[in-house]
């Protein structure tokens, strides 16, 4: 009866036995008929910004383990930061930038204008433009890209971002052991001297 009439289209009709028998390819061809009829299926817009950045990633080794290596260090600075899965989604909110500014420059975060839970995508950049400023006062190159770029989940201004941030983090650590960036690449220039020597 209905099955066979399901939009206007012609299709075989099965028998209760049919559908109670053990014949899968008899149930296959009536599920596959119907599914071809009525998908049920809404067609998708166009891939944002972010899903052409996350594809650009993964051919993209060394961004990859660039992505990995920002997640373990905000990771290991205790900030609840620890459960981030994708540096390019979990930051879109500007949330855990900000925690990272804070981290690194106490005080600088007024967290009563600080959305924690944004359900949109205003309340993201939001939440995005105020890091990018708080980052801007901590002395970060962060002209070419605005809070917008951040919330888009654009991979190339979270990671720039996110550079940064661990920089000013390792910089600030080194400062408190009294070293600067001349002592470390000095320590690094021994180290490539070194191994160089190993190999002669």
């Amino acid at each position: 009866g209905g099955a066979a009439r399901l939009g206007g289209v012609e299709m075989f009709e099965p028998q209760a036995g049919d559908l109670t028998a053990p014949r899968p390819r008899m149930l296959l061809a009536f599920v596959a008929a119907i599914f071809h009829t009525h998908p049920g299926l809404v067609e998708q817009p166009a891939a944002p910004k972010a899903a052409k950045a996350r594809r650009a990633l993964r051919s993209n080794p060394s961004q990859a383990r660039e992505e990995a290596a920002l997640r373990m260090w905000m990771a290991s600075l205790g900030l609840g930061l620890e459960s981030l899965s994708s540096l390019y989604e979990d930051c879109r909110d500007g949330v855990a930038f900000l925690r990272l500014v804070d981290f690194i420059k106490p005080g600088t975060i007024d967290w009563s204008r600080v959305l924690l839970e944004p359900r949109s995508i205003y309340e993201r950049v939001q939440n995005c433009n105020h890091a990018v400023r708080a980052a801007r006062f901590l002395g970060l190159v962060v002209e070419g890209f605005s809070g917008k770029d951040l919330a888009d989940g654009i991979s190339m201004y979270i990671l720039s971002m996110a550079s940064q941030l661990m920089r000013a983090h390792v910089c600030l650590f080194l400062d408190e052991l009294g070293l600067g960036e001349g002592d470390v690449l000095e320590w690094a220039n021994c180290q490539v001297r070194r191994h160089d020597d190993a190999f002669e």
